[in-house]
């Protein structure tokens, strides 16, 4: 993902579609957020990752699906 993330950061910024304050009010968290995940990740318990996964994933599509139904 980083790759494919690089890549696309790249070309949008030669075509001129990069947006400095939006990439420090974003990128930069990002950036530090999953630098703690994934040394997270490797300290916790595999089930406790699921969960967080499994919620995750849950309120994703309950979110999609509210904002499908407010549009009809």
């Amino acid at each position: 993902m980083i790759a494919t993330g690089a890549m696309g950061s790249s070309v949008l910024t030669y075509y001129g579609f990069m947006n400095i304050p939006l990439f420090i009010a974003v990128g930069i968290p990002t950036l530090i957020a999953s630098w703690i995940g994934a040394r997270l990740a490797v300290k916790s318990p595999p089930w406790l990752l699921r969960l967080i996964y499994a919620i995750s994933i849950i309120i994703v599509g309950l979110y999609v699906a509210y904002e499908a139904l407010v549009k009809l």
